[in-house]
């Protein structure tokens, strides 16, 4: 879990309306980002990531029939997903920098 500043929690309120308001809002896995108040940030053709709004990162199975997002326990990996949202989100990285992740499995 991260703790965010009133600067990212803004930048993220923004993101989440353009990404509701998106020609594939609807669809999957995008559909199951808003409805988790989670934005999108990262992906590839089996697994999409999302960064919550509770602060977490959490992970959507392209393959998987029950369209849900898990949350990612792994500091480790959501440390990695974050880097690598940030090297294409310039933004996010300013937002980021500095803040390590926090969850229940060390």
């Amino acid at each position: 879990m991260f703790h965010f500043s009133s600067s990212f929690r803004t930048w993220f309120e923004k993101q989440m309306a353009l990404q509701r308001r998106a020609p594939d809002a609807s669809r999957l896995p995008r559909s199951a980002g808003n409805r988790g108040n989670a934005l999108l940030i990262d992906g590839d053709a089996v697994t999409m990531w999302f960064l919550g709004g509770d602060g977490w990162v959490y992970s959507f199975d392209m393959d998987r029939v029950a369209a849900r997002l898990d949350r990612e326990e792994d500091a480790a990996v959501a440390a990695r997903i974050l880097r690598r949202a940030s090297e294409h989100d310039a933004r996010l990285g300013e937002l980021l920098e500095g803040i390590q992740p926090r969850t229940t499995r060390t």
